[in-house]
């Protein structure tokens, strides 16, 4: 009996380590503890890329402010300022039901004649009420357009008349409207919350009699605003 073993050649080239058996029969490997970077001389551009997981909306709690004016004309102008607070429920694809409530004070001047002026603050609470279409998740941005109605409740906290430099009270008045509304605008994503702001205008149809109806006397029936909210 005999045994024979192939000559196998073992050296380094560079950072490998080569074993060598004859021509088309190599092996090789990077000598232990050699580091690329360090032997060439290469810097590390290193790239972090966190994937974040989408976080879709199903139900959510809305709330924020509003600001709403008639549009101007000769007699004057009033200013709403609102805080409002509605639930989000998606009801299909990216369709939402919004529903809450809301309240307002509103402040009014206007100019019946040179010498005479009124002024009066207004309360309001609503309950509005909106179909809104949104592809909402709190890890990306997203466009939306809502169309609803606001049943409303509206009573007079002061009113004065000033003719010819005096003061005095004026009649309070009372009433209810339906305001009928169309919005757009965007959600920004904000520490795992999303930030609303949006554009609206609706237009107010009074539910009062004609005498006490102060939409059609002297504010006007089509508002136009903007909201701000925060979603979580």
């Amino acid at each position: 009996m005999a045994k024979s073993q192939a000559v196998i050649d073992n050296f380094t080239v560079g950072p490998y380590e080569v074993d060598y058996k004859g021509e088309g029969d190599v092996n090789f490997r990077l000598r232990k503890g050699v580091d690329l970077y360090k032997y060439f001389g290469l810097k590390k551009d290193t790239v972090i890329v966190e994937n974040k997981k989408d976080k879709p909306v199903k139900k959510a709690f809305e709330a924020g402010l509003s600001f709403a004016t008639p549009r101007f004309d000769i007699k004057g102008a009033l200013n709403s300022f609102g805080l409002y607070g509605s639930a989000k429920t998606k009801v299909a694809g990216s369709v939402y039901l919004n529903y809450g409530g809301m309240v307002a004070i509103s402040f009014g001047h206007y100019n019946e004649s040179p010498d005479n002026t009124t002024k009066d603050v207004l309360f309001e609470v609503g309950v509005p009420l909106a179909v809104e279409f949104a592809n909402l998740d709190y890890e990306k941005s997203s466009l939306f357009a809502s169309i609803g109605f606001t049943p409303a409740y509206y009573t007079t906290l002061s009113a004065k008349e000033i003719k010819a430099e005096t003061e005095v009270n004026s009649e309070k008045k009372n009433g209810m409207y339906v305001a009928p509304r169309v919005g757009i605008g965007g959600y920004i994503p904000l520490d795992g919350h999303l930030l609303k702001i949006g554009l609206f205008g609706e237009y107010r149809i009074s539910c009062s009699k004609e005498e006490d109806d102060i939409l059609k006397q002297r504010i006007g029936h089509t508002f136009v605003g903007a909201n701000i909210g925060y979603t979580f």
